[in-house]
């Protein structure tokens, strides 16, 4: 009986072992592992002047003067009461099978543009009761083709305690869909 039983957790272990071991991370040369963005990214406080278009100034290189670097991935020193900010880095030029953007702990409503497109919106971008509970939820958002090397931006609205994009606790990351989940 207790051969039996050892036999079967053994074929129990063996089952879960087995695949782990040939999954790995899935990391390989074609998915190398995620990359974290804590380096390199600027802000900017307020909102971005709009072209006769209606399309943002600070989306298309425009306005590059008036950018801060941020020395960590914490909130912006100098909020003094302003309720948007811009964030921006440049994605590493890494492609990936299935690349994914994971960001934590954006406080509040924002927007993510890779260049000139917007790819992610999340919040009202305005004052609004359903923006309070915002602040506690992680994002995954689906990077499309030729992402790679594109600078990122955030555009981040929030009337309350805090705003921006705190990546000190846990990093934004770049990488494969499966690797990040």
């Amino acid at each position: 009986m207790l051969r039996k039983l050892v036999t079967q957790i053994a074929l129990v272990l063996a089952v879960i072992a087995v695949p782990a071991g040939i999954m790995g991370s899935g990391a390989t040369p074609e998915n190398p592992e995620p990359v974290t963005l804590t380096s390199g990214w600027q802000y900017r406080w307020g909102d971005s002047p709009v072209d006769s278009s209606g399309a943002f100034e600070w989306l298309s290189g425009r306005g590059v003067a008036g950018w801060n670097t941020l020395a960590d991935l914490e909130w912006p020193p100098g909020r003094d009461g302003r309720e948007w900010v811009w964030y921006r880095t440049e994605l590493p030029s890494i492609s990936y099978a299935h690349p994914t953007l994971y960001l934590p702990n954006v406080v509040l409503a924002f927007e993510v543009y890779l260049g000139a497109d917007m790819i992610y919106e999340f919040g009202t971008m305005e004052p609004d009761r359903r923006n309070k509970y915002a602040v506690t939820r992680v994002h995954l958002i689906p990077l499309p083709p030729g992402y790679d090397g594109e600078a990122l931006f955030l555009r981040i609205y929030s009337n309350v305690f805090a705003i921006g994009l705190e990546g000190l606790s846990e990093p934004p990351l770049v990488g494969t869909d499966q690797d990040i989940i």
